[in-house]
């Protein structure tokens, strides 16, 4: 059975204590969320999801992009080269992290481009 929690970060003080967890994250999974995603000029990030292993445990971390936090607390972890961050898209989740952010996320592992090259491999 897999044992995991979920923690909405919505305040400043979670969100401290989110970037103090992932201290000890060897790897991240990314993902975002936005609202008008069709138009780059009002496009805003509304959420950005976190999952990671303490110890055996998995965590995720649901971040209220639109509370108004500082997420440039986040860059050090997610700018991290010794951390992997697994992104499925990440053209766009990492395009648009460091467009609303200025967060510069590596090294990735984009979980779509491997997809797409394991069935490309695996075909006929």
């Amino acid at each position: 059975m897999l044992d995991f929690s979920i923690k909405l970060v919505s305040g400043p003080q979670e969100l401290t204590s989110l970037v103090a967890r992932l201290d000890s994250a060897p790897a991240l999974a990314l993902d975002i969320e936005t609202v008008n995603w069709w138009d780059r000029h009002i496009e805003r990030v509304s959420l950005i999801q976190l999952a990671f292993r303490e110890g055996r445990q998995l965590r995720v971390a649901v971040i209220d992009a639109l509370a108004g936090l500082d997420l440039d607390h986040l860059r050090p972890r997610l700018e991290l080269s010794t951390v992997t961050k697994a992104i499925h898209n990440a053209t766009s989740d990492a395009a648009r992290l460091a467009r609303h952010f200025r967060i510069h996320t590596s090294p990735i592992h984009d979980t779509m481009l491997a997809a797409r090259s394991r069935a490309r491999d695996s075909s006929f």
